[in-house]
């Protein structure tokens, strides 16, 4: 969620930022639910945290908080898996061997 950010600027809400533009906002209804809004996207949650993740995965095109989840989970897995065959080759390279670094290169994706 790093593109969006949530500030307490003294409201009775907190605002939604996106950058330096005001997007949106969460604030708690009566009923002691939060509400998170971006837009037309208006989300409820029971805290005011997972209100904001919620309607800033939904602004940010997904159908829930958990697809993009899984998504970053799957995208970290893959970038750990990439650094640590890049880091091998260049621990190879470094020894005078330079099978890896084909490996890494010559590799069909």
């Amino acid at each position: 969620m790093t593109m969006y950010r949530l500030v307490d600027h003294g409201y009775p809400f907190k605002k939604i930022m996106r950058g330096k533009a005001w997007v949106g906002r969460v604030a708690k209804a009566p009923d002691g639910r939060w509400y998170g809004t971006i837009g037309k996207n208006t989300i409820a949650a029971d805290t005011e945290i997972d209100a904001f993740k919620r309607v800033a995965a939904r602004a940010l095109g997904y159908s829930s908080l958990e697809e993009l989840q899984e998504r970053n989970a799957r995208i970290r897995a893959d970038n750990r898996v990439r650094k640590a065959r890049a880091r091998h080759a260049f621990n190879e390279m470094l020894e005078g061997r330079f099978d890896a670094l084909d490996a890494l290169f010559n590799k069909a994706t």
